[in-house]
């Protein structure tokens, strides 16, 4: 049985999972679109939006392909890294 306070836990915008994913995946996926030139809208607003709930610029403390190391390389290299690896 989940305590109460363990509920109230899980439901505000701090909780773990949802810091997680968008630390590692929704920065990262802005993140490959500024790169690309591709306009991500509604993926920027939510990076945006959760970073002010948690209190926390995921620009700067997400896994982007700059903190990768990767934010100078062309696109074209970008995609045969991603297919091939190191």
């Amino acid at each position: 049985m989940v305590k109460s306070s363990e509920n109230k836990k899980s439901k505000s915008a701090n909780f773990r999972y949802i810091k997680e994913d968008v630390k590692c995946n929704l920065a990262l996926l802005c993140s490959i679109g500024d790169l690309c030139n591709v306009e991500t809208p509604i993926a920027d607003a939510l990076l945006k939006l959760i970073g002010v709930l948690v209190d926390e610029d995921f620009t700067e403390t997400g896994r982007t392909l700059d903190s990768l190391g990767l934010s100078e390389k062309p696109v074209d290299e970008l995609l045969a890294f991603l297919h091939k690896g190191f």
